[in-house]
């Protein structure tokens, strides 16, 4: 008998010969995989293919909890960077990053800075610690200061 579709054959020969061929009775649309009954079929479309896309940009995740993330580091009142794109390295999350893909200001601390994931663009050809201090740039400063509070409203957040 054939585990596919239940079809009663005469011997093994027959049966081997008819697998290679079966495809079962319930094929997914989207890979061609098939599926003796129709539930195993809708928890493969669950797993495998369930999407789940943002409604303010283009963005879709493979699973809701990196949606929610993503809305929250990317389209609250909170600008989360990507610290990989910032930093001109291939980000290897790529379409799946919850984080803004988008140039941010540059660290403040430049080439000094000792934080292993900074999402602010370290310029390595110039000196951004002279730039800043020449310039009277405050600006980084403000932005700095509310990273802390920011990130621990949306580790609480992601915590819930």
């Amino acid at each position: 008998k054939c585990s596919k579709c239940d079809e009663e054959l005469e011997n093994t020969t027959e049966l081997k010969k008819h697998r290679e061929s079966c495809r079962g009775t319930h094929e997914c649309e989207e890979c061609g995989k098939c599926f003796k009954e129709e539930i195993h079929l809708e928890n493969h479309m669950r797993r495998v293919h369930r999407k789940f896309e943002c409604d303010e940009c283009d963005k879709v995740f493979k699973y809701e909890a990196n949606l929610e993330k993503h809305m929250v580091a990317v389209h609250e009142d909170v600008e989360l960077y990507c610290h990989y794109y910032n930093n001109d390295k291939e980000c290897p999350y790529g379409d799946e990053c919850i984080f803004m893909h988008e140039e941010s200001d540059n660290c403040k601390y430049g080439k000094t800075c000792d934080r292993v994931m900074c999402m602010f663009r370290h310029d390595l050809e110039g000196d951004s610690d002279d730039e800043n201090e020449e310039s009277g740039n405050d600006e980084n400063d403000d932005k700095s200061e509310n990273i802390v509070p920011s990130l621990e409203s949306i580790t609480k957040s992601l915590e819930k």
